[in-house]
C-alpha cells in the first residue's frame, strides 16, 4: 500500500487523480505529534511513504512555527518512522 502524506493539497490531489488505489491522508493527519503518527501509519501498514506535507512559501512568512512544525519536524518523523520500521520514504519538496 502506498501512502501519502499531504494527500488533499495540489500535489496529493494530482497523484490521487493519477492513481486511485493511493490512501490520501491530509491535513487531519498529524506529522507533528510522532505517536499519533506513529499509531495510523502502524495501522495502515504502508510499504511506501510519499511525504507531500508542506505549507507553501507564502504562507511560512506568516506562520513560522507551524511551517517548522510540518516542514521540518514532520519531515523527521516521518523519516524516524520510516526507518525504524524499513518503509520507503519518498520526499517531494
Amino acid at each position: 500500500m502506498i501512502v501519502v502524506i499531504g494527500g488533499t493539497g495540489l500535489l496529493g490531489t494530482e497523484l490521487k487523480s493519477l492513481n486511485e488505489s493511493l490512501v490520501c491522508l491530509g491535513s487531519d493527519f498529524d506529522i507533528f505529534e510522532f505517536s499519533k503518527l506513529e499509531s495510523k501509519l502502524i495501522e495502515l501498514k504502508p510499504s511506501v511513504i510519499v511525504n507531500c506535507a508542506a505549507l507553501k512559501s507564502n504562507v511560512v512568512d506568516e506562520k513560522p512555527l507551524e511551517s517548522i512544525n510540518i516542514n521540518i519536524i514532520g519531515s523527521c518523523n516521518l523519516s524516524k518512522f520510516c526507518i525504524t520500521n524499513d518503509i520507503r520514504l519518498v520526499y517531494i519538496s
